[in-house]
């Protein structure tokens, strides 16, 4: 929350691309834009309006769980946990 409310207007204003990465930072989660999918790869963070929008804390073991049905219309078995410790 200190980096996220430490974020300026110049930041927050500034091209994109690079208002991304310091939401990414402010997140604590690095910009691993060539890591692939499941493996750490956050291109798609901030990056789409339904799924990737948000930054929400996670505790370290939580990061292996599943959708297991309980959210519609998100796969049931996507294992990112080993994805979510990289980043």
């Amino acid at each position: 929350m200190e980096r996220a409310s430490g974020l300026t207007a110049a930041e927050l204003s500034a091209d994109w691309a690079d208002v991304r990465r310091r939401a990414l930072w402010a997140a604590g989660l690095r910009d691993l834009t060539s890591a692939r999918p499941g493996a750490g790869y956050t291109g798609h963070a901030f990056n789409d309006c339904w799924n990737h929008c948000d930054a929400t804390s996670m505790l370290g073991a939580t990061a292996h769980n599943e959708n297991e049905g309980c959210v519609a219309g998100i796969a049931t078995r996507n294992p990112l946990g080993a994805g979510i410790e990289i980043a």
